[in-house]
């Protein structure tokens, strides 16, 4: 028998890698601590080594285990598709708060192959989950990872056509979410704010950020936006993220506070998305 970490449904089916009441994947179950391998029992071998975290619920552990090793490995298209798979395995398995997956460090992460995608691909493969998912809960537990994801692609693509793409990609993908989790059960219904209320705010700050990014793309000659992306490419650092990162703090406080306070809260977002456009836009400063 599986119970779910999630939803604390239970099955008499072994064979299932998720839940089938929610759609998180069976990784972190009660008592993982006494049941998760330790640091001698786990495999020499790096790649194998990080599956094995990611599939124990070790999201942080996995991450940096791989990104230490990828620098000295080949990674053919087998080997990242394992990556790919073992961390979106462990992103729908565990509930990851915003301090876990900023620990993990995915943009260093992502960096160490650079010929490589795995944001994006990490992103697409979540949002191709969403048909395992029965409860809302379950929508929200794939949203989350896939809004941190989608903040952090600010960092790793300064080419605001490469940006733009990613936006509208990301509001399809959270407003499939809503509509999807719309028509499903809520497992804690007296709980506010409930999963509608946040895939509401990521689709609303989606939006929102589409419709910046493309008022910025439109304004700007081809050969501007070319020269800003390689200007920022090679700049110390990227500046326009603090605003851009303030607007969605603000945006997704605005769920947690009063009807009044929200408002405000949206406005003071929306002002920061002005400013992470103006400060993109005036290049970085020499």
């Amino acid at each position: 028998m599986r119970r779910c970490s999630s939803c604390g449904k239970t099955t008499d089916d072994d064979s299932l890698d998720f839940c089938t009441h929610c759609g998180s994947y069976f990784m972190v179950r009660q008592n993982a601590s006494a049941q998760a391998p330790t640091v001698t029992s786990l495999p020499d071998d790096p790649m194998l080594r990080g599956e094995v975290l990611m599939d124990s619920g070790r999201f942080v552990e996995g991450i940096a285990c791989w990104r230490d090793a990828i620098p000295g490995m080949r990674i053919d298209d087998a080997t990242y598709g394992r990556i790919v798979d073992a961390t979106t395995r462990c992103l729908l398995g565990i509930a990851v708060d915003p301090n876990t997956y900023r620990d993990a460090g995915m943009i260093s992460f992502a960096m160490t192959m650079p010929e490589r995608e795995p944001l994006t691909d990490i992103m697409e493969r979540l949002a191709r989950s969403l048909d395992v998912c029965s409860i809302q809960n379950g929508v929200l537990g794939l949203a989350n990872p896939y809004m941190y994801l989608f903040m952090d692609t600010f960092a790793m693509y300064t080419d605001l056509r490469d940006v733009n793409e990613i936006c509208a990609d990301a509001e399809d993908a959270v407003g499939e979410m809503m509509e999807k989790a719309i028509n499903l059960p809520n497992a804690f219904p007296d709980s506010r704010p409930g999963p509608l209320d946040w895939l509401s705010c990521y689709s609303v700050f989606t939006g929102k950020v589409l419709d910046t990014v493309e008022d910025m793309v439109n304004g700007t000659t081809p050969e501007r936006v070319g020269e800003l992306a390689d200007r920022w490419a090679s700049a110390p650092g990227l500046t326009y993220l603090e605003p851009l990162n303030n607007a969605f703090f603000l945006t997704t406080h605005s769920v947690i506070a009063g009807k009044l306070s929200g408002k405000v809260l949206g406005r003071s977002s929306n002002s920061q998305l002005a400013a992470y456009s103006k400060m993109y836009l005036a290049g970085p400063k020499k």
